[in-house]
């Protein structure tokens, strides 16, 4: 029998469980460079206020309105806190003022970035919440009629038009 053959296995064997530590593994070489982080892009800047309730001329006269500071948030139908003094100013004129028992017509609009259905419900939900601020300071529900536009009227084609088209228009109805 040849021991060559035997010896052989032995020896790698013996080769592979030799105390000897092996070397640590090589780091990663760094790059060169590196480059900065990126930085932020800078913050939005807000639009300026843009009135989202939008009172007809002959309101504003019969009732000596200033311009209305509402206005709605991206996405929101809620009328701001801020908004309360000029309702409450605008529902006096329709309770007791010269425009007493008149009816008022709101029509809510919204900007063109969701889809039709969604823009028609945002501006339904936005004029019916200037309806519901007008009730609660004293005008009837006969005196308010309400309806949609959603974005068929929009025209912004950034931040700051899309803010204008973000509104409730106030008029008259007979």
């Amino acid at each position: 029998m040849n021991h060559k053959w035997i010896a052989l296995p032995a020896t790698l064997t013996l080769a592979a469980c030799s105390s000897e530590p092996k070397p640590p593994p090589r780091a990663a070489v760094a790059p060169i460079a590196q480059e900065a982080p990126a930085a932020p892009p800078p913050a939005p800047v807000p639009p300026p206020a843009t009135p989202a309730l939008r009172v007809s001329e002959d309101i504003r006269s019969a009732c000596a309105l200033p311009e209305p500071q509402t206005h709605f948030a991206y996405n929101s139908s809620r009328v701001q806190n801020q908004d309360q003094q000029f309702l409450a100013q605008l529902s006096t004129c329709f309770t007791r003022g010269p425009l007493a028992q008149r009816r008022i017509h709101l029509v809510g609009h919204a900007d063109p970035r969701g889809s039709e259905p969604y823009n028609l419900a945002l501006g339904r939900e936005r004029a019916d919440s200037v309806k519901v601020a007008m009730l609660m300071l004293g005008l009837s529900r006969e005196q308010v009629s309400t309806e949609s536009r959603g974005e068929r009227d929009a025209t912004g084609s950034d931040e700051a038009g899309w803010a204008r088209d973000r509104r409730v228009e106030a008029s008259l109805r007979e």
